[in-house]
């Protein structure tokens, strides 16, 4: 299975990349997802701890392409109403390490 980072073919300073979206779709994961904010995409991917390991602006057009193939699901932020997420079908969040500990533990 092919890397995230091999399918990215430009990197520019300013702008967005420029992506081979059939290695992005073969490299796709629930940890993986695109974040849109503004009309602005970005493609972000994460590890089981939620740490972003890769985070880049794509286009409009690759970000549309992607969402598409992958068929992601759009979930809408309440707090921002510019800003959404689109997320794999099977992704579900884990809420184990979202758990307060007492004073003293």
């Amino acid at each position: 299975m092919p890397s995230l980072k091999d399918a990215f073919l430009t990197h520019p300073d300013t702008g967005p990349c420029d992506i081979d979206v059939e290695k992005a779709v073969k490299a796709f994961t629930v940890k993986t997802f695109i974040s849109k904010y503004d009309g602005e995409y970005t493609l972000v991917k994460t590890t089981h701890k939620r740490n972003v390991v890769l985070k880049a602006r794509i286009s409009s057009e690759h970000a549309e392409a992607l969402i598409e193939r992958l068929a992601l699901v759009e979930s809408k932020d309440p707090v921002f109403a510019k800003a959404s997420t689109f997320r794999h079908p099977d992704f579900k969040i884990s809420m184990n390490n979202y758990t307060r500990k007492k004073p003293g533990e």
